[in-house]
């Protein structure tokens, strides 16, 4: 009987392992406890929590796509690329932005459809579609 569960067990296929516990609810936060600042010309239009919980991207209006330190509330400047101010971009803004499963590739997608997969650690294009839709 390999491979077989026994009656009235569980099995979570995407964790690969015994369903957790139900956990106590989330409490509502009622303050904030960082805030991350924009240009004056610029805001967020997206964000995404990497699934490895280390890392969150912002797409903004300007064409930035910026990994953030959510416990500081400022830019991720251990990733040397951001360091140098040497930015993951779009000619026009960013409206929407995803993490890969392994939290190595961001996929962000641009106002004229543009979707380009951009290195974490590198900051570097590896792949650049230039329509992702048409009218």
């Amino acid at each position: 009987n390999k491979g077989k569960l026994p009656p009235g067990s569980r099995y979570d296929l995407f964790r690969g392992k015994a369903p957790a516990e139900q956990q106590e609810a989330d409490a509502i936060t009622k303050k904030n406890t960082r805030i991350i600042k924009f240009g004056k010309k610029s805001r967020a239009e997206c964000a995404a929590f990497s699934p490895d919980g280390q890392h969150l991207v912002s797409g903004s209006s300007d064409g930035f796509v910026e990994v953030w330190n959510f416990d500081t509330g400022k830019l991720n400047k251990s990733l040397h690329y951001q360091a140098e101010d040497d930015m993951m971009m779009h000619s026009e803004g960013v409206l929407a932005v995803a993490w890969s499963r392994d939290s190595e590739l961001i996929a962000s997608g641009s106002a004229k459809g543009a979707i380009k997969i951009w290195r974490v650690t590198t900051g570097s294009c590896v792949r650049n579609f230039l329509s992702g839709h048409t009218k």
